[in-house]
């Protein structure tokens, strides 16, 4: 488990598309351009406020840093906005 320091956030990128709904495959410059910016809070540094571990955020384009591919470390300052599905 990764722990963030400080004022620091785990994000667990959302997965980018590689088909259309009409079964179409998109080349890879076409999922590069349209990358998530959005994802999953997994855990959070002990400095961090208003933002909750299971909440889903939307993150500055270049924040942070990426780790393993599926994950990126941002400050809390880099988190945009927090939001549900349902909104």
């Amino acid at each position: 488990m990764i722990k963030p320091l400080g004022d620091r956030v785990l994000i667990e990128k959302d997965k980018v598309k590689d088909t259309t709904e009409g079964g179409i495959a998109l080349p890879a410059k076409s999922i590069e351009d349209t990358e998530s910016f959005t994802g999953m809070v997994r855990a959070i540094g002990r400095d961090v406020e208003d933002i909750n571990v299971g909440c889903r955020v939307i993150y500055q384009k270049y924040a942070g840093t990426e780790f393993r591919n599926d994950y990126r470390i941002v400050k809390q300052a880099d988190v945009i906005a927090a939001f549900t599905e349902d909104e």
